[in-house]
């Protein structure tokens, strides 16, 4: 018999990260989806998941974590979208030169 899982058998990490647990917690739609998707690859979510980054914020650096470059460069909710992707595409272009 399959079993399914609630709120009480999620390890409190996984509670974190809960879709209902964001939703009450005041974040958008679309700031979930970026959390989701950070999950699905495996990375940190926590460098992001912080209501203060607006969705494009947080897409920039899981890009950035999901290409491997030191994302606490731009980390930072005052920087637009534009800018951390300008920031981001120098560290990931810089990277891939260094290994060449």
């Amino acid at each position: 018999m399959k079993q399914t899982r609630t709120m009480k058998h999620l390890d409190e990490s996984e509670r974190q990260y809960d879709i209902a647990f964001l939703q009450t917690n005041g974040f958008s739609e679309k700031q979930i989806i970026e959390i989701q998707a950070g999950l699905k690859l495996g990375l940190d979510v926590s460098v992001y998941a912080d209501k203060k980054y607006d969705p494009d914020q947080m897409y920039q650096v899981r890009r950035g974590l999901e290409e491997g470059v030191d994302v606490s460069i731009y980390l930072n909710p005052q920087y637009p979208f534009n800018r951390m992707s300008d920031i981001r595409n120098r560290l990931y272009a810089r990277k891939n030169r260094e290994r060449s």
